[in-house]
């Protein structure tokens, strides 16, 4: 007498089913994990500046202030590098990109848990 199991799917192919959707996750919190890392890498690039601009523009003011006794020229190089780094900081959260990566988050989340994102 000949059983079922002669027509089911072999025991490795169920296997690497079940494997899949481990598979999936792991891809879909690998992704998740790029993203978050892009924002934060973003944030701390835009710090980082801000320090630099504060820096130089202290050695700026020092040099101008050992040589003449008052603050002339230090502050137009100050007011350039403060107009590009109030660009870059604009550009940072006005563009959308910490808001869609949190919002991505919060959705990857919900779906984790599963609830509907809206």
């Amino acid at each position: 007498m000949m059983s079922d199991f002669s027509t089911s799917q072999p025991l490795s192919e169920s296997r690497n089913t079940l494997d899949l959707g481990k598979r999936i996750k792991l891809i879909d919190e690998a992704a998740l994990r790029r993203g978050a890392e892009q924002v934060v890498g973003d944030r701390l690039d835009l710090h980082l500046r801000a320090i630099g601009f504060l820096a130089t523009s202290a050695l700026l003011c020092a040099i101008n202030w050992k040589t003449q006794g008052r603050i002339s020229w230090a502050a137009w190089p100050m007011l350039g590098m403060g107009f590009v780094l109030t660009m870059q900081t604009a550009r940072f959260y006005l563009s959308g990109d910490a808001q869609f990566e949190k919002r991505v988050a919060q959705e990857m989340a919900a779906v984790r848990h599963g609830k509907d994102g809206k």
